[in-house]
């Protein structure tokens, strides 16, 4: 057996009896988590808050009911939904001239670059 048929067959047993190491894309539970984990260790996000957008609680502000932090949870959930999630990708490799071709390319989905896709929401 060569070695990419030994690799192809490791993944398949792991995947079929343990597919719980498969859930680290969860949108309701790790995205959420991750971004909560960067806001509070990025050293600059404070003072950006507080500086450029005049919140005086940084990223405690309440806004719309929520605290900014957890507005940032959320979106981080909801970009994961359909047809958010194919708009979600950016090929670093493509010229500024073609970022609308740097989004997701495969054999399912397709999107645009989540960059073209920001500038033009």
């Amino acid at each position: 057996m060569n070695s990419i048929m030994k690799i192809f067959f490791f993944w398949l047993v792991t995947m079929l009896f343990f597919p719980s190491i498969n859930y680290s894309w969860d949108d309701s539970d790790v995205h959420p988590i991750l971004s909560k984990t960067a806001i509070y260790n990025a050293t600059l996000t404070n003072q950006i808050f507080i500086d450029n957008l005049g919140y005086d609680n940084g990223i405690e502000e309440v806004v719309g009911g929520k605290i900014v932090f957890e507005w940032i949870m959320q979106g981080s959930e909801d970009e994961d939904k359909f047809p958010r999630f194919r708009n979600h990708f950016h090929n670093p490799i493509y010229p500024i001239d073609s970022w609308g071709q740097a989004g997701l390319d495969d054999f399912w989905f397709s999107g645009q670059s989540s960059v073209y896709s920001a500038q033009l929401n």
